[in-house]
């Protein structure tokens, strides 16, 4: 019988010390979850933060949500307000779009040097973007077929496109140049006839002038304001732009028009064809005139025949410096 109570006792020694060791890990186990979850509501919260700090960060995740931004923003002259489209983002916080992700900290740079006023805005997923019928495609309000694309807001729920495409919306210098214009840009002068052409040049050489000057042949445009010349389209921002903020104060640029349409640009009688001024190599056409060392000299011209996203060679070009 004692023998029989002293096994009890053990016994139940055994089942407190058990119960006991059970207590204790599982409060450890509690307080080690409760601190992953705690580590882990600070680094989401932190993601959270560093989000909201990232001026690259879309504010507009979807085209409605885009279009109710816009609806409260008013613009002026004085003070412009830009959309930047880019893709929608993957779980590790990183775009889809890998033009947009180079893209990223060259805007937030030139933006943030600025000030300039804008919005982010996500165009969706690989899949919503690659629809054919995605609304920032066919709709109203942007209609871009390239990501990342920069757009000048105009109100009411119209933009002008800006930019498109990583070359360009990486490069800095050109997007300084388009946010912040200079005080005292060099001079554009439009021409869209063959006299007219001639006429600037005669007295160009009459005069002895020698301010730089550049000449840049594009087409018309479209009843839709678009230049029909899908390579004109493409170059004619990088070489406005570039003109703006690296030709010297006094240069000029002559840029001609030189067809209202394709079939126009065909004819065997185009006056900018057939004239022997300048042969025209193809659309676009930008072209420099050399130093004279006579005034008596005739007007000799260099073309620019690198590409138009070489921006660096395109600087050099408009600086009269050696470009190739």
């Amino acid at each position: 019988m004692r023998f029989s109570l002293v096994s009890l006792q053990l016994l139940v020694a055994l089942a407190l010390l058990s119960s006991m060791l059970f207590v204790s890990k599982l409060s450890s186990s509690l307080k080690h979850d409760s601190a992953i979850s705690m580590l882990q509501s600070i680094r989401f919260r932190r993601a959270q933060e560093n989000q909201d700090s990232d001026p690259t960060e879309p504010r507009a995740l979807d085209y409605a949500s885009a279009l109710d931004l816009l609806a409260t923003i008013e613009v002026s002259t004085d003070d412009p307000y830009f959309v930047l489209l880019m893709s929608g983002m993957l779980a590790s916080g990183q775009y889809w779009c890998s033009d947009c992700e180079q893209a990223k900290m060259p805007l937030a740079r030139a933006f943030a040097a600025t000030g300039v006023r804008h919005a982010v805005v996500g165009v969706g997923s690989r899949e919503e973007w690659a629809n054919a019928s995605s609304p920032f495609r066919v709709g109203p309000v942007f209609h871009v077929n390239e990501v990342p694309a920069l757009l000048r807001y105009d109100g009411d729920l119209h933009t002008t496109t800006v930019l498109t495409g990583r070359a360009f919306l990486s490069d800095e210098a050109m997007l300084l140049a388009l946010l912040t214009p200079r005080p005292s840009p060099p001079t554009v002068v439009h021409v869209d006839t063959v006299e007219a052409l001639a006429t600037y040049f005669d007295e160009y050489t009459m005069s002895r002038s020698k301010h730089p000057l550049f000449v840049y042949f594009v087409s018309g445009t479209t009843p839709t304001g678009e230049l029909w010349c899908p390579y004109c389209a493409k170059a004619e921002l990088p070489v406005m732009a570039y003109f703006d903020r690296f030709a010297p104060q006094d240069a000029v640029l002559l840029r001609v028009v030189t067809a209202a349409s394709l079939q126009d640009w065909r004819r065997d009688d185009n006056p900018f064809k057939v004239q022997q001024v300048i042969v025209i190599s193809g659309l676009p056409m930008l072209i420099r005139a050399k130093p004279q060392r006579l005034d008596t000299a005739a007007l000799e011209f260099e073309e620019y025949t690198a590409f138009f996203e070489d921006t660096a060679l395109l600087t050099a070009f408009f600086q009269g410096a050696a470009y190739a």
